[in-house]
């Protein structure tokens, strides 16, 4: 076996979510307040990566208003299916009450492209509460699961992971978001951070 040295990709690169198309590899990582936001990078080995784009380069793709302002990009999931590659991340910058807002973050959004080294579609906007969203596609569905903070019925902090199934292009719900694991605090624990529903087997 080859020898490389890690970090194999140096540098800030938190919250990697890598997907698999045939025989390459596209990987997306936290960009935090930094721009151009959630860099794609491409690799065939999983050790030698190119950066060969941005998924977040316009204030379209990170606010319901289009325009500028601020923004905090946490743990984006990217994932593939039939031909589109879709990122799901939340703008966990707060929101302005002067602008009519409620509190929390600005919240949780879609974007997807058919060439992750060229531009991505602008913002599908799913809901504005947690954060950690990811993507699912099986049986023919796009699920959408993420931690909770917002249950009425749970103390502030805590929650289940919640999970509905989503349009990725549009960020319609079909139905309102519901517990897929039990009781208050998740599986283990209140901080249920960067929760992912995978399929395995046909």
């Amino acid at each position: 076996m080859a020898k490389f040295i890690n970090p194999v990709v140096p540098g800030v690169a938190p919250d990697p979510s890598v997907c698999r198309v045939g025989n390459d590899f596209f990987l997306a990582t936290s960009t935090f307040d930094f721009w151009p936001g959630i860099p794609v990078r491409h690799s065939t080995d999983l050790v030698h990566w190119e950066l060969i784009g941005h998924a977040a380069t316009r204030p379209a793709q990170l606010r319901p208003d289009g325009e500028h302002g601020d923004f905090v990009l946490f743990a984006p999931t990217l994932r593939y299916h039939d031909g589109t590659f879709f990122v799901v991340c939340t703008n966990t910058a707060p929101r302005d009450p002067a602008l009519g807002q409620s509190g929390g973050t600005i919240g949780n959004f879609i974007v997807h492209t058919d060439d992750p080294a060229g531009d991505w579609s602008d913002a599908a906007w799913v809901d504005a509460a947690a954060f950690d969203p990811s993507l699912t596609f099986a049986d023919g569905t796009c699920y959408y699961t993420r931690r909770s903070l917002d249950l009425a019925d749970v103390p502030a902090g805590l929650g289940p992971v919640v999970q509905g199934e989503v349009n990725p292009f549009t960020g319609a719900l079909s139905r309102d978001l519901r517990p897929v694991t039990a009781g208050q605090t998740g599986f283990c624990s209140n901080d249920i951070e960067g929760p992912h529903l995978y399929k395995i087997g046909s």
